[in-house]
């Protein structure tokens, strides 16, 4: 995990450091992990590759560092503490600032977050709000609209709500060359449909080819999903 820390002791916080965190550790007195994982899990990936794939023209985009756009509460930091070696036989002991990536808890907090912000927008852009309450999958858009109007009407409004909680929308991707063309001239931060020709853009564990518009899946690592005896209870 890589991560900016906070300065508590005399040190240069332009600096980086590579701290390892075991925080997924399962309190066996305790469901508070499956809660979590349940909560951030109310729009499962099955739903949602639904709803992608029912519309004419698909949209994608993600939230640019969507985890270090929350900070932390001055009361909760001291339960992500971690210590550094000083070299004089001693330690240093700093906090961090923001959300962690890779914590149990960190998808569940960054769902609140959005449906927090987005609800302030419910009686100017209802449909907008909606869309982005059901279509977000951690930091993931997934969604789409039948005609370019409306999927260009989509992509602004999103952005601009977003954009008001210091999120930025960015990779904006779509099957629809019309749809691209005006992000371009929009001065969106999209990608370039001709990068994907021979390399499929992920959509939720599955490969997407945009232009001939096509979802495929890598049986390799299926089956070895399956050899390790796991479920998984969405697609069951």
């Amino acid at each position: 995990m890589q991560a900016r820390y906070e300065n508590l002791l005399e040190l240069n916080t332009s600096d980086w450091v590579l701290i390892p965190f075991e925080v997924n550790i399962v309190d066996a007195e305790t469901e508070l992990q499956e809660e979590l994982i349940g909560l951030r899990s109310d729009k499962t990936v099955r739903n949602l590759l639904i709803s992608f794939r029912s519309n004419k023209i698909a949209i994608l985009a993600d939230v640019e560092k969507a985890f270090l756009q929350i900070s932390l509460a001055p009361k909760d930091k001291d339960v992500v503490r971690f210590l550094i070696d000083n070299g004089e036989n001693g330690v240093n002991v700093y906090r961090f600032n923001r959300v962690l990536f890779g914590v149990n808890a960190s998808p569940f907090l960054l769902a609140a977050t959005i449906k927090t912000h987005i609800e302030k927008y419910v009686g100017k852009y209802p449909d907008t709000v909606r869309i982005l309450d059901h279509c977000f999958y951690v930091d993931d858009l997934v969604t789409g609209e039948d005609d370019v109007e409306s999927a260009f009407d989509l992509s602004s409004t999103a952005a601009k709500i977003m954009s008001d909680a210091g999120m930025n929308l960015r990779k904006w991707i779509s099957n629809d060359c019309r749809l691209m063309k005006q992000w371009q001239l929009e001065h969106f931060d999209h990608l370039n449909m001709d990068d994907f020709v021979n390399h499929p853009h992920r959509v939720l564990g599955l490969l997407w080819d945009p232009q001939n518009d096509y979802l495929s899946l890598r049986l390799n690592g299926l089956l070895d999903f399956l050899q390790r005896g796991k479920i998984l209870n969405d697609f069951c």
